[in-house]
């Protein structure tokens, strides 16, 4: 069991969670609550379980021994993006990996 209990959730539910994230809507989280989450300490780049990447882009990988998935949200360019597998190894952790940056090189060049 992972530290966040293994929670099973559907690929279109992680994807609407992501959304979710991206545009901050007040009807679930304030925006300081959201900037909260979404902000590291003033010198790490891990922030609540998001690595904050270049131009305050979100990273998140979880895993179980079954399952593998990343997400990605880039609000300078407003894409969200998850890959996810049925199978952890290192073969398809790496699969995940790169389906998740062609996934969010594509979403933005739209």
């Amino acid at each position: 069991q992972g530290p966040a209990g293994s929670i099973p959730l559907w690929l279109s539910d992680f994807a609407s969670y992501l959304k979710i994230n991206l545009d901050r809507p007040s009807m679930y989280l304030s925006s300081e609550t959201c900037t909260r989450l979404h902000a590291p300490p003033v010198t790490l780049n891990y922030a609540l379980g998001w690595s904050v990447g270049e131009n305050g882009r979100l990273y998140h990988a979880g895993s179980t021994y079954r399952w593998c998935s990343e997400a990605s949200i880039d609000r300078s360019c407003r894409v969200v993006a998850v890959a996810a597998a049925n199978a952890n190894n290192e073969v398809i952790r790496r699969a995940v990996t790169e389906a998740l940056t062609a996934a969010r090189r594509r979403g933005e060049r739209t």
